[in-house]
């Protein structure tokens, strides 16, 4: 049965396609067929070495078997896994490590040093490391197996040549029979609920890798060259369906991109040994896309933005390797600039202006990276919005600051407002000076709920804005609270005297300042509203008579900056002389050490409205005051005509 998955944005007509694997039981028939066409010379391929096939019906069993014993260990021409790559470290380990599995690691240790016996291996031993481990492959049904079997399976495949040396031939072909069978079954489909990325790793893994690895490494043999069309078919429409057209994948698969790129990774250094590569001109490009996509990414410690564990070997073994077979002058650059020169082939003559954008928005996967540039201690702020949920990860000055889902919960007259509809972005803006995202999603009783991220590239300052719009016709007592994940070894630390507070590591050094521009400034204003932590979040609660609200928090992420005197204030927003209330207009003037900025927000229809003696229609704006006390506009957002 086919389902597609339903995309919003530019692309709607587009679907992700993942592959759906059903494995059949006829394996160990199919083995001994194997191994008697085998026996009999019927299964070399087109062009096999003359030396290898002639006179191959003369040779007993046991002589064909050491003969392509021999073969195997001699050949000159198959690259191993090792030297097809770039980068220390094992290639099939590369995203191990984000599965987090000890057992997983044990069994590849185990499946190593089988495959470099210098005897036969015990029959008990190939059938615990490698029959048992394909057979619970193959148990896999309707939704497939899950991602641990599926790279055991790869790993087996990456294996097959060097198992030739430490099996008898039955168990060999044994091998190879359940591995095709594992591959031609895995069919291409589409699935609706794969939420969480685990049937796009699994098969890719099954339907693109494994038929791949096999064409490549017994080229001789027909029914695994036979594979590499199918290999290259699921592999191109595999990675055409689950990024955007720019590389980018769709929010659901961040988390699985470390697995999901190893994969590819490997199957484009197979490629390169191909003279049709490992998939279509049009899945080429994206690969290309997908590595700028990765090194925006990649954090300067080396691990991917949104995974869920770090893993094993990033950025000397995808990053370096992808870098070699597709990436660019200004790729190289840009990975030289975050990580350093090791294991990166440096542009020779390149310059800063050479650099790409550090920033990125993915409409259509619901995916964003605001950037402060290249350099290891930019700030990054990614952000995902797909569904009903929004996910942050925010690196500043090297150090992750937010990673998690950012929760919030409305109300309006006592009656909770849930999430009814999906994120949609409003409006996407970049330039030198700042990057604006805003996006917004349905609430119950008709209420809508924005959101606006601004990242303030030259101040090194964050704005997170949520509002809160309902279709109440008279003012009701409105309640929001947002719920915004700490990293690990982080704490927020209020103020005593205020309502602000700090960032600090577990040393108690300082990493950002947070203030809650909507909240009065000092403890004595008894105004409900409140910041303090909880369990490993920023917790902000405000509560105000309204038909709207706006619930706005300021980062300043310069550790230096935020140690110095900080203050904020609400200001006055005129609209015809009178002053508006705070649910028609908001102004909010900052300052950190000696900077300050002001933001504006129209909550009602967009207006003629006055602040700071400065004439705005505008729905959004935001300005940096100078030495001398103008205002620099830094983004302003005009009013949509809805």
């Amino acid at each position: 049965m086919l389902r597609t998955i339903p995309i919003s944005g530019e692309n709607e007509s587009r679907s992700v396609a993942v592959t759906s694997v059903v494995i059949s039981n006829d394996t160990p028939d199919a083995a001994t067929a194997l191994l008697d066409h085998w026996s009999n010379g019927k299964l070399w391929a087109r062009g096999t070495d003359a030396s290898l096939v002639k006179g191959w019906k003369k040779l007993s069993p046991s002589e064909a078997w050491v003969c392509w014993q021999q073969h195997l260990a001699s050949r000159k021409s198959i690259a191993s896994l090792a030297k097809l790559v770039k980068g220390e470290g094992d290639a099939e380990l590369w995203s191990l490590d984000s599965i987090q599995n000890e057992a997983l690691t044990a069994w590849h240790r185990n499946l190593t040093k089988l495959s470099e016996k210098s005897r036969p291996a015990r029959a008990e031993e190939i059938e615990a490391t490698i029959i048992e481990p394909l057979a619970e492959v193959k148990s896999g049904s309707g939704n497939g197996c899950q991602i641990e079997a599926s790279f055991r399976a790869v790993s087996i495949a990456w294996q097959i040549e060097r198992l030739a040396a430490v099996t008898v031939a039955a168990d060999w072909w044994r091998i190879v029979a359940e591995l095709l069978d594992i591959s031609r079954s895995a069919s291409l489909g589409v699935v609706s609920d794969d939420s969480n990325g685990t049937k796009a790793v699994v098969v890719t893994h099954l339907a693109g890798e494994i038929p791949l690895v096999l064409s490549y490494l017994l080229p001789e043999l027909t029914p695994t060259r036979s594979l590499r069309d199918e290999a290259r078919h699921a592999l191109g429409e595999g990675l055409l369906s689950l990024t955007d057209g720019e590389g980018m994948v769709a929010a659901d698969f961040v988390t699985v991109l470390p697995m999901l790129a190893a994969c590819w990774t490997r199957a484009r250094a197979v490629g390169s040994r191909f003279k049709k590569n490992c998939w279509s001109a049009s899945a080429e490009t994206q690969y290309e896309w997908l590595v700028r996509q990765l090194l925006r990414m990649t954090r300067a410690d080396g691990q991917l933005m949104f995974a869920d564990a770090p893993h094993r070997d990033w950025c000397p073994g995808v990053i370096t390797t992808a870098l070699a077979l597709a990436g660019d002058a200004s790729d190289r650059l840009a990975a030289v600039t975050r990580h350093g020169k090791a294991g990166v082939d440096a542009p020779g003559r390149a310059s800063a202006a050479g650099l790409p954008d550090a920033t990125v928005n993915s409409e259509w996967g619901g995916v964003a990276v605001l950037a402060g540039g290249w350099s290891p201690d930019a700030t990054q702020v990614g952000v995902t919005y797909r569904g009903t949920s929004m996910t942050l990860d925010i690196v500043a000055r090297g150090k992750q600051l937010l990673k998690g889902d950012w929760l919030s919960h409305s109300s309006a007259a006592g009656t909770p407002l849930p999430i009814t509809g999906h994120w949609e972005e409003q409006c996407w803006f970049s330039d030198d000076e700042i990057d604006y995202l805003d996006v917004a999603v349905d609430l119950a009783g008709g209420a809508r709920l924005e959101r606006q991220i601004a990242f303030l590239k030259q101040d090194d300052a964050l704005l997170l804005h949520e509002v809160l719009l309902t279709k109440l016709d008279d003012p009701q007592p409105l309640t929001h609270e947002a719920h915004l994940p700490l990293a690990t070894k982080l704490s927020f630390v209020p103020e005593i005297e205020t309502r602000d507070g700090l960032i600090v590591a577990g040393n108690s050094r300082v990493i950002a300042a947070v203030m809650p521009l909507s909240l009065a400034e000092w403890r004595t204003d008894t105004r409900p509203g409140e910041l303090t932590t909880t369990s490993q979040f920023i917790e902000l609660s405000q509560q105000r008579m309204g038909q709207r609200l706006s619930v706005p928090l300021w980062f300043d992420l310069n550790p230096t900056r935020a140690k110095k005197q900080r203050t904020w204030r609400q200001l006055t927003v005129a609209e015809k002389l009178e002053r508006q209330p705070h649910d028609v207009a908001v102004g909010y003037r900052i300052q950190s050490g000696d900077q300050q900025w002001v933001v504006y927000r129209s909550l009602a229809a967009a207006a003629n409205r006055t602040l700071l003696g400065q004439n705005l229609s505008s729905e959004s704006y935001m300005a940096r005051f100078d030495t001398a006390g103008a205002a620099h506009e830094l983004i302003e957002i005009e009013a949509s005509e809805e």
